[in-house]
């Protein structure tokens, strides 16, 4: 019998989606934390600068332990925090305990059902949809589509890795998984939204290895 669509989605989730909670709450965690301040100010901030950001309703996409949503909060009027791993989500409760400017939501790995339609006017993903199957993506981008009000911004930072179609991701470097700018880009305009740039970007020491995308929903 063939899955359906969210069957395979789902099942995706299982094998590679739920690798980044307490077993690696410093390997991956604690390391990314000490390097955000190089991020923002090298890769992300340059680019969030040029592009009018409203930033009243934010969302953080795979938050993690919170690292991007630090400095997404100074910035927000109020933040949603969103992750599969309850294990991310319990971390973030606790290091956000008392404001309450602070939202939790945490999705299923493959759609934002439980997410209203036009609920935030920036929707920022850093140093996760890098490791997303190909077909999450293709399923996620409409819903971020749908989640943010029109003339709303996204910003993500995806994969440009497309040396090893149908490779394990975690074979890859850097675990990046199969992505293009190009066909992000595609799926970006097929999901409804407009693509104002693509700054390829090296990282870990390999050239041009990841792409920052902005879009905004038309309206």
């Amino acid at each position: 019998m063939t899955m359906g669509n969210d069957q395979r989605r789902a099942s995706i989730v299982e094998s590679e989606s739920l690798l980044w909670g307490d077993d690696v709450a410093e390997a991956y965690h604690g390391a990314a934390r000490r390097d955000m301040d190089r991020h923002w100010n090298d890769l992300i901030w340059p680019v969030l600068k040029n592009h009018s950001i409203d930033f009243t309703s934010t969302a953080d996409f795979a938050c993690g332990r919170g690292r991007n949503a630090e400095k997404l909060r100074l910035l927000s009027k109020e933040i949603s925090l969103i992750d599969v791993n309850e294990e991310n989500l319990s971390y973030c409760r606790e290091v956000f305990s008392g404001e309450k400017s602070v939202k939790f939501f945490q999705c299923n790995g493959y759609d934002l059902s439980n997410i209203p339609d036009e609920s935030f006017t920036f929707f920022y993903t850093f140093d996760s949809i890098v490791h997303f199957d190909v077909e999450l993506i293709l399923g996620y981008l409409p819903e971020f589509c749908r989640v943010l009000r029109p003339g709303g911004k996204l910003f993500v930072h995806h994969s440009n890795y497309s040396a090893s179609p149908g490779a394990d991701f975690r074979s890859n470097p850097h675990w990046r998984n199969f992505m293009s700018a190009g066909l992000f880009k595609h799926m970006s305009i097929r999901s409804g939204l407009s693509v104002l740039s693509q700054n390829v970007i090296d990282w870990g020491g390999i050239k041009e290895i990841d792409c920052l995308t902005t879009c905004v929903k038309p309206g």
